[in-house]
Parts: C-alpha cells; sequence; structure tokens
C-alpha cells in the first residue's frame, strides 16, 4: 500500500513531527498511552496498525473532552483537539478551525 509514494510507516508530516496515516504526534501518542496504559513510542506507530490504533483512540479522547467541554459541535471540536491538542483548542479560540473545516468538508464528499 502506497500513498504519494510512501509506505504508510514512512509518511510524515509537520516536519517529520507527525507520523503516519493518522499522523501521530509525540504529545497525542503520551495522551494515549496514558489513557490505555500501554507504552507505545514513536517507533511503534510506524506500524499502521498500531498507527490507525493509536489514532481512533486519540480521536476518541477528543470527542469526549469535546463532550466534556459542552462543546455546541461536538465533532467540529474534536476534529480542532486531533489537530491542535486536546487542551490548546476549545471553542472559545480559532486554533484549527481552517483543519477542521477541511475535514468536515472531506467528510460529506465520502
Amino acid at each position: 500500500l502506497l500513498y504519494k509514494g510512501y509506505a504508510p510507516q514512512n509518511i510524515r508530516g509537520d516536519n517529520g513531527s507527525a507520523i503516519g496515516m493518522m499522523q501521530i504526534r509525540k504529545l497525542a501518542l503520551a495522551d494515549v498511552n496514558q489513557s490505555l496504559g500501554s507504552n507505545y513510542n514513536l517507533k511503534d506507530i510506524e506500524n499502521p496498525n498500531i498507527n490507525v490504533k493509536v489514532g481512533s483512540h486519540y480521536l476518541e479522547l477528543c470527542y469526549k473532552k469535546a463532550v466534556k467541554e459542552g462543546a455546541s459541535d461536538i465533532t467540529f471540536l474534536a476534529y480542532r483537539k486531533y489537530n491542535a491538542g486536546i487542551g490548546r483548542a476549545k471553542e472559545g479560540n480559532n486554533i484549527s478551525k481552517n483543519y477542521a473545516k477541511k475535514v468536515t468538508d472531506f467528510r460529506k464528499l465520502l
């Protein structure tokens, strides 16, 4: 399986700090490890199966946090949190709004 000429384990974003298909960063990995009681490292998330597992769980954590914060649009805020970090994106700021809009628009196409 190749994506733009790259095998899934070699996909990098944000100058190399986001890894794999789910674009997992070190801080997101730490949040997932704490939540699951796991001990995944950056090398582990090069494995596409682990990458999707970690990314899916991180998105779930983002949804839960958006619900807890009482967001008016839970999904939109969850996408923002996934991109910017669970604690950084909040309903009252503009962090990652463009990213969340792109993801929302893409979902509509699917």
